[in-house]
């Protein structure tokens, strides 16, 4: 089984693709239909555990279904063309009877996806988009139109053939209920005191570094706390993506710093600093509060936030607290 789950977690870090349920829910009881907007070629064991991911939805009380693409292989590295994604996902924003969509996986393809759908129809029908990592594309269109998101874990990393407590499932089935007010954090030695207020932003940060300048770029003119977290990147890549963003002013709004997991970062050794000790640099610079080892991003623990929200950051000698307003 270790096996099984090391091969699983490979694959969603190469950038296969990007897949999506959608829940739907009406007034007396919670149900959801799942869609999926691509997937990968899938063997069977990893179908089987995508069948209990499935059931995992249905026991919060949700009526979940697969989407027609989600064992499909017609668009070659992705599961299907582009321009097919982003039709698919046009049909959920536009559909009045479905109230979230769950990304099933990250890797790489949301901003292909993109360019064939159009958000607007969820400033007056808003609707919960979940998912990270590739996912912060989203977050950070969405947070342009005014729309909140949930930056948390996907169906994919269920822990479905553990007997441990799966808290990252269970962080966003709140978050989905509306049931999160936020988390308080142990004291880390990196940990830059104070308190700031702001809408969340953020996510995985090479996809930021990416987005910097164009034109899905949030523009970041209100006091932001900053969400960073990365994986499987060399340790002078997160520098120069840190050193890019703030010399591009993009970072002059940032009150506050929420670092998640920076995982298998590559020559941090030879370089002498951790990508963690980069961010705690950043946060000095920008003079701002800094809670760091807080569960978001590509580690076991991912625990689900409100993207778009404000919220309040407290950084003590006791621990931290993000709370969400």
């Amino acid at each position: 089984m270790k096996k099984f789950l090391k091969i699983l977690l490979a694959a969603l870090f190469v950038g296969l693709l990007l897949s999506t349920f959608v829940f739907l829910w009406r007034k007396t009881r919670p149900q959801t239909t799942t869609y999926s907007l691509v997937s990968p070629r899938t063997d069977t064991l990893r179908r089987r555990h995508y069948e209990k991911c499935l059931d995992v939805l249905r026991g919060w009380g949700l009526h979940a279904r697969r989407s027609e693409h989600l064992y499909g292989a017609s668009g070659g590295w992705f599961n299907a063309p582009d321009s097919v994604r982003g039709a698919d996902l046009q049909r959920m924003i536009d559909n009045p009877n479905l109230r979230a969509i769950l990304f099933f996986r990250g890797g790489y393809g949301a901003l292909r996806a993109l360019d064939h759908a159009d958000l607007t129809p969820l400033r007056t029908d808003p609707k919960w988009l979940a998912g990270f990592s590739d996912r912060t594309v989203g977050h950070d269109a969405l947070r342009r139109l005014g729309v909140e998101s949930i930056h948390g874990t996907m169906p994919s990393f269920f822990r479905t053939d553990s007997l441990e407590r799966d808290t990252s499932a269970l962080s966003l089935r709140d978050a989905l209920f509306g049931r999160l007010d936020g988390y308080r954090t142990a004291p880390h030695p990196l940990d830059r005191k104070g308190t700031a207020r702001g809408v969340l932003l953020g996510g995985n940060l090479s996809v930021l570094s990416s987005l910097n300048g164009t034109p899905l770029d949030d523009d970041r003119t209100e006091p932001v706390l900053l969400l960073l977290e990365d994986v499987g990147e060399s340790i002078h890549h997160i520098d120069r993506m840190l050193q890019t963003l703030r010399r591009s002013g993009r970072l002059s709004a940032v009150r506050g710093i929420v670092a998640g997991d920076f995982v298998r970062i590559r020559g941090e050794k030879q370089w002498g600093e951790t990508a963690a000790d980069l961010v705690r640099r950043l946060a000095d610079e920008l003079d701002v509060p800094a809670v760091f080892g807080f569960p978001a991003g590509h580690d076991a623990a991912n625990y689900s936030l409100y993207m778009g929200r404000e919220a309040v950051l407290t950084v003590t000698e006791s621990g931290s607290e993000l709370r969400f307003l």
